[in-house]
């Protein structure tokens, strides 16, 4: 529910970043709500905007299911998705605790030269 997305988020308290569909904000289950996941990334619509409201509406409503789209397809390489709030268009990710830059510069043993 919309109060458990605010609960989560602490009141959308740690704004993470913007992304396609709106803000992504931290959130952090108690432990054993929804399995091994206790950091999560809640990705929410902008709570305001502009222009003309149903027209803003219907395009939140489509961007929403791209990203339900998106997130049904399995692949290493997407996160998946935890779960989704309809009431608040919101969808909930685990949260990576490396950035994308931490990754890259990781070292990496170099392959065996055959």
């Amino acid at each position: 529910t919309a109060d458990a997305l605010e609960d989560i988020t602490s009141s959308f308290a740690s704004k993470l970043g913007v992304g396609s569909f709106g803000d992504v904000f931290a959130g952090h289950l108690s432990t054993g709500d929804w399995g091994l996941h206790d950091e999560v990334a809640v990705k929410v619509p902008p709570r305001e905007i502009a222009g003309d409201s149903d027209t803003s509406s219907k395009r939140i409503d489509e961007q929403f299911l791209r990203e339900l789209r998106a997130g049904a397809i399995r692949d290493e390489h997407l996160v998946p998705i935890l779960a989704v709030c309809l009431e608040a268009r919101a969808i909930v990710y685990p949260r990576a605790l490396r950035t994308l830059e931490d990754h890259l510069r990781a070292e990496v043993s170099p392959l065996p030269v055959p």
